[in-house]
């Protein structure tokens, strides 16, 4: 599943179309991306190939959810508003 994830990445990356991560914080409040990324790319985190394989790039988007829903509480309606209008 992850590498057929990882190729309709690919080709959104080159057609300009980013992609949008919606990750927990599992509790950790302070956490920001890079620090959800990097604690996905720990050696020793279970799920490393698959964090790997599909990793956030610069041009990509990225909200932290704090509860179940990806859209309570976050600004994914608002991302995904503005992506469907930018051409």
């Amino acid at each position: 599943m992850a590498h057929a994830v990882a190729g309709l990445k690919s080709r959104c990356t080159r057609n300009g179309t980013p992609a949008i991560y919606v990750n927990d914080n599992f509790g950790r409040w302070r956490d920001d991306q890079h620090a959800i990324v990097a604690r996905a790319l720990a050696p020793e985190a279970p799920g490393r190939s698959v964090a790997q394989l599909l990793r956030p790039e610069a041009e990509d988007y990225f909200v932290v959810k704090p509860k179940h829903s990806g859209f309570f509480a976050t600004p994914l309606d608002t991302l995904l508003t503005i992506s469907a209008r930018t051409p």
